[in-house]
């Protein structure tokens, strides 16, 4: 599985945001793409210099379309759940590296014939800027 995300977050307190994260996903084992829409709080430790340790647990909805494997229905929508921390590096006042986000991404995909109710399981890694207004 490959692809990207962008986040939107809010951050009423200096340790608190709550961010809203999409996503695009081309798997190519089942030939499909997934799209995940997840939405949750973020929690801020304390810096250390220019390092800003972060922990969310982001909740929503994934859905896939096209793909042939199983014989499933060519688009399907599933609850995903994914709790994560990453690194944020300071390089000026506006601008961050977000250095290796780590997130356990689960959905549940249900329904395949023969196997029943089915939990999925990745590993997604991620890096990129981060832009404060």
């Amino acid at each position: 599985m490959h692809g990207g995300h962008a986040e939107v977050a809010l951050n009423p307190r200096s340790w608190f945001g709550v961010v809203g994260n999409f996503g695009g996903y081309h798997m190519d084992r089942f030939d499909s793409t997934m799209q995940t829409h997840l939405f949750g709080p973020r929690l801020w430790a304390p810096s250390y210099h220019r390092i800003t340790p972060f922990a969310e647990g982001l909740f929503g909805l994934a859905h896939t379309t096209g793909g042939t494997a199983f014989s499933l229905p060519s688009s399907r929508n599933s609850f995903a759940m994914a709790p994560g921390a990453g690194l944020d590096i300071a390089a000026t006042k506006h601008l961050s590296l977000r250095l290796g986000e780590v997130d356990y991404l689960m959905t549940n995909f249900h329904g395949i014939p023969g196997v029943g109710r089915q939990v999925q399981n990745s590993l997604p890694v991620s890096t990129g800027l981060k832009f404060r207004f």
